[in-house]
């Protein structure tokens, strides 16, 4: 069994960030910080891109599947990567591998996401498209948040 660090499971994301970049001004992030468990979600949210009160956003459970139907998302049908047309057969090889790297690292007890209402106006802090997601695991919590941006 491989180690599975922390390190290595940005590497992945930005590595995938960097592929799904164009040569153009609109840029991709994605990135996985590890916060303590007892942290509030939308406290550490709304303080980490600076969302002022009037931006107004739930914290929900999401399942195990919607979770991987979003890294798929991100991973591989958005950006420049969908250009390399990999077979569906693939991708889904990887999202098992990637999700069970995460869980490995992690020990995965729950996955949240965030909602934001539609009556907000755009915050340029969260992005053109994005998601955040709170993985809860045995000793840590994490925000792992998928956004691309001009």
């Amino acid at each position: 069994m491989k180690n599975i660090t922390l390190d290595l499971i940005k590497g992945i994301l930005y590595t995938y960030a960097d592929l799904n970049t164009p040569n153009c001004n609109l840029s991709y992030e994605y990135e996985i910080i590890e916060m303590e468990l007892d942290k509030d979600e939308s406290i550490f949210l709304r303080n980490k891109f600076h969302l002022q009160e009037e931006c107004l956003f739930t914290i929900e459970n999401i399942s195990i599947g919607e979770f991987q139907k979003s890294l798929k998302k991100w991973l591989f049908k958005n950006g420049e990567i969908i250009k390399l047309e990999i077979s569906e057969r693939r991708e889904n090889v990887f999202i098992e591998l990637f999700f069970r790297d995460l869980n490995n690292l992690i020990n995965i007890k729950n996955i949240l996401t965030s909602k934001f209402s539609d009556s907000n106006e755009t915050y340029y802090e969260l992005g053109i498209y994005y998601e955040y997601f709170f993985i809860v695991g045995d000793k840590n919590k994490y925000l792992l948040y998928f956004k691309y941006e001009d």
